[in-house]
C-alpha cells in the first residue's frame, strides 16, 4: 500500500485485522467523515486514543491503527443516529496529520509485518493453540456451556489476531500487540497475557465450586 489519505476515527479502544466493531455515530464531525469515507472506498481508520476524549475537539491518537470497512449501516427513524458495523482489515501509521477539523485526514502507510526470516514453528504454534482452545473452554464453561474443540483459525496469524480480540487485556497491551511487527512476538506478548487471564478464570471456578459446594 503507497502513501493515501485516510479519516481517522479515535477511540477508547483498539481494532484488531478481522475483528468486528459496532460504532454508534451521532457528532456531526463523524457524520461528515462518514460521507467523505463513502465518496472513496468506504474505509476509515481507528486509532487509539493518545491524549484527549472520544467526544468533543478532536482527540491526539497513536500513531499506529486498523483499516476498517462497512459490514452493515443503518440510520434511526429520528436520523440523527447512525449504527455501523465495521470490519478491521490491515494496520497503517500515521506519517502526519493534514487536517484535524471536523474531522482528523491523515497521510498514512501500510504497517503491515515484513517478510519472516524464520521458518514457521510449528511446535510453538501447536502449544500455543492447545493453550488458546483451553481457556476458551474455561471462558464457555463459566458461562453455563462447554465445547469440546473450540475452534480458532486455521492460519496462525488470524488466530492470534483472533485470540487477541477475545481476550479481555488493557487497551495499552492490545496496542503493543497492533504495534508489533512480528508474528512470534505478538504471539509470546498474548501469552503472557493469556497465563494471567488463566489464573483469574481459575479463581473465578474455584468461588463457583466453593457456592456448589455450600
Amino acid at each position: 500500500m503507497n502513501n493515501r489519505v485516510l479519516p481517522i476515527f479515535t477511540l477508547n479502544t483498539v481494532i484488531f485485522p478481522g475483528a468486528t466493531l459496532p460504532l454508534r455515530i451521532f457528532e456531526d464531525r463523524y457524520k461528515k467523515m462518514l460521507n467523505y469515507s463513502v465518496s472513496k472506498d468506504s474505509t476509515f481508520g481507528i486509532n487509539l486514543i493518545k491524549q484527549g476524549y472520544e467526544v468533543g475537539i478532536p482527540a491526539v491518537p497513536y500513531d499506529v491503527g486498523t483499516i476498517v470497512s462497512f459490514a452493515d449501516y443503518t440510520v434511526s427513524e429520528s436520523n440523527q443516529e447512525i449504527f455501523l458495523k465495521v470490519v478491521g482489515q490491515e494496520r497503517f501509521k500515521i506519517l502526519n496529520i493534514l487536517n484535524d477539523r471536523p474531522y482528523i485526514l491523515a497521510e498514512i502507510i501500510d504497517y503491515s509485518d515484513p517478510p519472516m526470516k524464520i521458518n514457521c514453528d510449528h511446535t510453538f504454534e501447536k502449544n500455543f493453540r492447545g493453550e488458546a482452545s483451553a481457556f476458551i473452554k474455561k471462558i464457555v464453561s463459566i458461562n453455563g456451556g462447554w465445547i469440546s474443540d473450540p475452534k480458532l483459525p486455521d492460519d496462525f496469524n488470524e488466530c492470534v489476531w483472533t485470540l487477541s480480540s477475545l481476550l479481555q487485556i488493557p487497551n495499552l497491551t492490545k496496542l503493543e500487540i497492533l504495534e508489533t511487527r512480528d508474528l512470534y512476538k505478538r504471539a509470546y506478548i498474548l501469552q503472557d497475557q493469556l497465563k494471567i487471564r488463566q489464573i483469574e478464570i481459575e479463581k473465578v471456578l474455584e468461588g463457583l465450586k466453593k457456592q456448589k459446594l455450600n
